[in-house]
């Protein structure tokens, strides 16, 4: 059975979204955190990586690892829609996001940290949207 990067990545777009709007913060954060992932990952798996290779290291659950991929990336040169601005996710808190924080209870609670994940997964999932829009996902 094969991954759903971009099924998973809307999804939980949807439920970060819920939980921020609902005010749970922490959970929100968690979930914009595999918003990102996901996208990334299903940027990178249309670009020739399987996903044996994007489970394991370096990669994983690494954004640092993740994000140069996808800047190297094919479908980015022949894209013609939202352009893609690898610093949106580089400069953002998110970029050093980890699942395992989860266990931390001062990680990731408050609405600014939130706020500022929900921004970042948004503008990588409309990224990714539009790629699929266009055929290219």
């Amino acid at each position: 059975m094969t991954d759903d990067y971009f099924g998973t990545a809307d999804l939980m777009q949807r439920d970060s979204r819920c939980l921020h709007d609902n005010q749970r913060w922490q959970n929100a954060c968690y979930l914009a955190g595999y918003v990102v992932e996901c996208s990334l990952k299903a940027i990178a798996e249309k670009d020739g990586m399987t996903q044996k290779e994007l489970s394991r290291r370096p990669y994983g659950h690494d954004l640092t690892k993740l994000v140069p991929l996808i800047t190297a990336s094919r479908l980015l040169t022949n894209h013609r829609g939202i352009p893609f601005d690898s610093h949106k996710i580089t400069n953002s808190e998110l970029y050093s996001w980890n699942p395992y924080d989860r266990y931390k209870p001062t990680c990731w609670n408050d609405e600014n940290t939130s706020q500022a994940f929900q921004e970042t997964a948004e503008y990588l999932f409309n990224f990714l949207t539009d790629l699929y829009l266009n055929g290219q996902i």
